[in-house]
C-alpha cells in the first residue's frame, strides 16, 4: 500500500518537451535532473535531521538548535519542498502551464501566421 502511495517509477523524469530543451541547452540527456537535485537536498537535510533528533533526545529544548540559521533553513526548506513533490501539485502546474500556453501562443501563432502571409505577398 505505501509503495503505491509514496512511489512511482519515473515520477520525476522530465516530460519530452523539457527533455528536448535540456538536450538543446546542455547537450546532455539528464532527464532525471529533478531526482538528482532532490537527492542532493535529501543528503544535506539528513545531516541536519540527525542533529535535530540527537538534540531532541539530549535536551528536549530545541530553541537553541533552531536558533542556528543553517539547520533551521535546511529543515524549513526540506519540509516546504515536500509539498511540491506530489502528483496533485504536478497536475495543477501542468494545467496552469497548458492554460497559459493557450492564452499566449495561440494568439501569437495567429499574429505570426498573418505576418508570414503578408510578408510573402
Amino acid at each position: 500500500m505505501v509503495k503505491r502511495t509514496a512511489s512511482e517509477d519515473y515520477f520525476y523524469e522530465l516530460p519530452i518537451y523539457l527533455q528536448n530543451a535540456v538536450r538543446k541547452k546542455f547537450g546532455e540527456d539528464d532527464f532525471n535532473l529533478v531526482e538528482t537535485t532532490l537527492s542532493g537536498y535529501e543528503d544535506i537535510f539528513s545531516k541536519y535531521y540527525k542533529e535535530f533528533l540527537k538534540e531532541l533526545g539530549e535536551s528536549k529544548d530545541l530553541s537553541i538548535y533552531l536558533m542556528n540559521e543553517q539547520p533551521r533553513g535546511w529543515i524549513s526548506f526540506f519540509v516546504t519542498v515536500q509539498f511540491f513533490r506530489t502528483k496533485k501539485w504536478r497536475n495543477t502546474k501542468q494545467n496552469e502551464y497548458a492554460a497559459a500556453y493557450d492564452k499566449v501562443n495561440k494568439p501569437l501563432g495567429n499574429i505570426l501566421d498573418d505576418w508570414n502571409l503578408h510578408n510573402y505577398r
